[in-house]
């Protein structure tokens, strides 16, 4: 296929994205740019499909002047990226939340019995004050 064909065929292509001609939503450069502040972050990404029509002039037979057409398409399956690291990271924030939570569960009791405490001793003290 000629370059000014394919030119022309890539400029009459609207991004979803951001609206602007000459690339498909997964080559938006907008997209790009977001993307690399999500990095870290755990990412899903759905099956694409892009189907392309090709104008096969190459072949030098003299014996047949007809026109072939094939149609190509690609089935491209994205799955969920999630590094180990972030895997073995956000273990160990659930294994620190769970230990705050027992420690909040503990200290929340120790309160609570020192509340039962100091009100026993007011009590003992009234009395003591009222037998004086």
């Amino acid at each position: 296929m000629p370059k000014e064909k394919k030119d022309k065929d890539k400029n009459s292509i609207i991004c979803y994205e951001c609206k602007k001609p000459g690339h498909f939503k997964f080559e938006c450069p907008k997209l790009e740019k977001g993307q690399g502040k999500k990095k870290h972050y755990k990412t899903k990404e759905k099956e694409g499909l892009m189907i392309t029509w090709e104008d096969l002039d190459d072949t030098s037979s003299d014996e047949d002047d007809e026109e072939a057409n094939i149609c190509l398409m690609a089935d491209t399956t994205l799955e969920e990226s999630k590094s180990d690291q972030e895997d073995e990271n956000s273990q160990e924030l659930e294994n620190k939340l769970k230990d705050l939570q027992k420690d909040l569960k503990e200290l929340n009791e120790l309160h609570d019995y020192q509340n039962e405490e100091k009100n026993d001793m007011w009590i003992e003290c009234a009395q003591a004050y009222k037998d004086y």
